[in-house]
């Protein structure tokens, strides 16, 4: 089996892949975390399964095709570091679970500067994932005098709004999905 957890590792995977004139094997199952994902996988091989709702780890973990993988062999494509959710679930069934680390993620110099020069102007943070929320951790070397435990957080998970709890927040809202459109309505109602 194998399981891309974002569009990302989709992208550098068939880049490498190109790179060394590899293709995919049509033999195996192959598993996204998300609908993007897992249309870019399609591009490649048929046989693509997703969740239809949960796009998470832990929606994935709910596929009837995960539960039950004893013998099998699976890797994890990811952009290094992230939930341990998905590799610790599955090892627990599967003969092997490892991962490939097919990009590196890092946090764009810019951005962050812009990001230091909004963080006063705004009422509520958006995050899809564990990796981002974490990398914000304590917003006030990012917000200075601003009280950034103010803001309401807006996570696509349980498991983010734990991490959320964890860095301080106080006011954290979980969408009732991750995808795009259940975090836009999660995001409208937090406006109403």
């Amino acid at each position: 089996l194998a399981i891309v957890v974002s569009p990302n590792a989709v992208k550098f995977a068939f880049e490498y892949l190109d790179n060394m004139k590899f293709t995919l094997p049509n033999e195996i199952s192959y598993f996204a975390v998300g609908k993007v994902s897992a249309k870019l996988l399609c591009e490649r091989v048929d046989n693509v399964i997703y969740p239809k709702a949960n796009f998470s780890s832990e929606g994935l973990l709910e596929l009837p095709q995960l539960k039950h993988v004893s013998g099998e062999r699976i890797l994890i494509f990811r952009g290094g570091q992230g939930s341990e959710i998905l590799r610790d679930s599955l090892l627990r069934k599967a003969e092997s679970v490892d991962y490939c680390d097919i990009y590196k993620r890092k946090i764009n110099k810019d951005y962050l500067v812009q990001a230091r020069k909004k963080m006063t102007d705004i009422d509520c943070i958006v995050v899809f994932s564990a990796q981002v929320l974490s990398s914000l951790g304590n917003l006030n070397a990012i917000c200075g005098n601003h009280d950034w435990r103010q803001l309401t957080l807006l996570v696509a998970s349980r498991r983010l709004a734990k991490i959320g709890e964890e860095l301080g927040y106080k006011s954290i809202k979980v969408a009732n999905t991750s995808s795009v459109d259940g975090m836009e309505l999660a995001f409208s109602e937090i406006f109403r």
